[in-house]
């Protein structure tokens, strides 16, 4: 598992609605990850809660936009009350990002390649799986390309972040962007090509991973000074 420390410039992707995101959790994020390293950036995922919301028939319209930016606006409160700020690191949100000439030349590049017979048959494949592991209908082809499109814009914000503006170490949960790892092992050739560079950056850091080694670094220590007072 790579290492954090001075160098290391850090991406933290932020999924809305997800959990697992604790007060803790956050509170370990800022220690652990952007405390160690020289700069982060923590992008709000709301573009991508959008995108679920619809294919979840949840809300649509100005309705939809207003319930994303409201729940942006918690989260952010939420990520200031664990102490991670603009002072020590930059949030921004996907939306923000979207608007970016770097991340749209990307985002047409790959999703003209995710068009081609390729990449498509297994992008769709990976889209069933998705909808059916949230019990979502996967005979529906609006709802097949909603997730198609979801898998894509995640990927594209993954290459943008970590290849082209040298945030290199993506911090996440597991290793839970199927499409992005089935790029990076697959087409490494086409990744180089849409970011100019001659090889890829990007390391992958599992929070929950780093959690558990954490801990069990903690129980070895309060051990030893039980077995070994001072």
């Amino acid at each position: 598992m790579p290492s954090l420390n001075n160098a290391t410039r850090s991406f933290i992707p932020i999924s809305l609605g997800n959990h697992f995101y604790s007060k803790s959790v956050l509170r370990f994020v800022k220690e652990q990850v952007i405390d160690q390293s020289h700069d982060s950036k923590v992008v709000i995922c709301d573009y991508l809660r959008c995108l679920n919301y619809q294919m979840r028939g949840v809300a649509a319209g100005k309705g939809l936009c207003m319930k994303v930016e409201l729940e942006a606006d918690q989260f952010r409160r939420t990520l200031n009350n664990a102490g991670i700020s603009n002072s020590d690191c930059t949030i921004v949100t996907m939306t923000r990002i979207l608007k970016t000439p770097g991340f749209k030349e990307i985002l047409v590049k790959l999703s003209d390649y995710a068009s081609s017979i390729d990449v498509e048959p297994t992008l769709k494949q990976l889209a069933c799986d998705y909808l059916y592991r949230f019990n979502i209908a996967t005979n529906d082809v609006k709802l097949v390309d909603l997730q198609k499109l979801y898998l894509i814009y995640e990927a594209a914000l993954c290459i943008h972040i970590t290849e082209s503006l040298g945030y290199t170490t993506e911090v996440y949960r597991i290793e839970d962007m199927v499409f992005t790892r089935y790029l990076y092992t697959h087409h490494e050739r086409f990744l180089c090509s849409i970011v100019a560079k001659r090889s890829l950056e990007r390391q992958f850091l599992s929070i929950e991973t780093m959690i558990d080694e954490w801990d069990r670094g903690q129980k070895q220590a309060s051990q030893f000074k039980t077995e070994f007072p001072s």
